[in-house]
């Protein structure tokens, strides 16, 4: 971050932080790809797994009109989703989800916290500004 108006901040935390964002933010959405890419992965290990329900037809507006399976699927459904539910592949899937989650919730939370610190010094700077 080089603009012409951050030579002018006199704060030397506020210019600290003010670098260090773009850096957390980065991080975050390196992280948030990183989750998406999880969730991708566990869809794709599901979709051969088991017969997924469908759409109820409905009025096609916002409210969700719920979803079904055909009744001769969903008996051999019961056995299936048994099989891959219980599968070390699938549990070690969704702890990565969580995981990913987790680290997510961590990284926005720091962003929360940069971002309030942020607002601080710059009201800070601005009062010291308006006294002088």
């Amino acid at each position: 971050m080089n603009t012409g108006y951050f030579s002018k901040i006199k704060n030397d935390s506020l210019k600290a932080i003010l670098n260090n964002w773009l850096n957390s933010v980065e991080t975050y959405l390196v992280n948030e790809i990183q989750y998406e890419n999880a969730v991708i992965k566990s869809l794709d290990f599901i979709e051969d797994k088991y017969y997924r329900s469908v759409v109820n037809p409905g009025n096609y507006n916002e409210s969700w009109p719920g979803s079904f399976r055909p009744k001769t699927l969903e008996a051999k459904n019961v056995d299936l989703e048994a099989k891959f539910v219980t599968s070390i592949k699938y549990y070690n899937i969704n702890a990565n989800i969580v995981l990913r989650l987790y680290i997510q919730l961590i990284s926005l939370n720091r962003l929360k916290e940069e971002n309030i610190e942020i607002l601080k010094l710059i009201n800070y700077e601005l009062s010291i500004e308006n006294n002088q």
